[in-house]
């Protein structure tokens, strides 16, 4: 256990190397992260797993680099993230992979990480974690459609959010909600594309059979007609 403990603590040394170097954190700060780093190191070690120290532990980077932040902002010192930030953020991830593989069950663990995530601007990030969490969760039909949400609001990705309500779809054919969010989803795909063509300007005959076929709503329609033949009385 402890030649475990001591190769993570020697890979964290260039880091606090740098934050004390650079002005961020004193020796002493860095000595008493390196402590607490050290008992959180043990605790993942032990035998028994237990997800509340992975959480604790990821909580505690969470703080450290909050700390950076503000202490960036009063030194006025912006170098060197990828041996600080990027070293930390990298630690995180690693643990929230650590946890979720080992509780893959507990959605609330997964949803931290794409939080996390959504926190740092990794849009990538995201839709991979979605798309993890789905792999394991794909009888959630809630999740689903969180995830084609965040596609279609926040990633700007119509194909992947459609995509990912017919992956949800194929789980759970009988789903009136994704069949809902499915519909209205596209409802609001050819909203955006009459607005895209009358802000542009673009005439009616400049536009592709494909493009005609999704404003003038029959992909709304066949979508419609799919979830009366899966959930009849719908």
């Amino acid at each position: 256990m402890a030649e475990y403990v001591q190769q993570s603590i020697e890979e964290m040394l260039p880091e606090l190397e740098q934050m004390e170097r650079v002005g961020i954190c004193t020796g002493i700060e860095t000595r008493k992260i390196l402590k607490k780093r050290t008992n959180y190191e043990y605790k993942l070690r032990r035998r028994t797993k237990c997800k509340e120290d992975f959480m604790q532990y990821i909580k505690y980077e969470v703080d450290v680099l909050k700390l950076i932040h503000t202490r960036r902002q009063k030194v006025r010192y912006h170098h060197k993230r990828t041996e600080i930030e990027y070293a930390i953020t990298c630690r995180i991830h690693n643990l929230f992979r650590l946890v979720t593989n080992r509780f893959p069950d507990d959605v609330k663990l997964w949803l931290s990480h794409i939080e996390f995530s959504q926190s740092r601007k990794e849009k990538s990030n995201v839709s991979k974690f979605f798309t993890k969490m789905l792999q394991v969760h794909n009888k959630k039909a809630d999740l689903w459609i969180l995830a084609a949400k965040w596609e279609w609001e926040n990633n700007n990705s119509p194909n992947n959010a459609r995509h990912l309500l017919q992956q949800g779809i194929r789980y759970l054919s009988n789903s009136q909600q994704l069949w809902l969010e499915y519909f209205r989803m596209e409802l609001l795909y050819a909203e955006k594309l009459r607005q895209r063509r009358s802000v542009l300007g673009i005439d009616e005959e400049e536009t592709d059979k494909v493009s005609d076929t999704v404003l003038e709503g029959h992909v709304a329609e066949v979508v419609y007609q799919k979830a009366i033949e899966a959930i009849p009385g719908i």
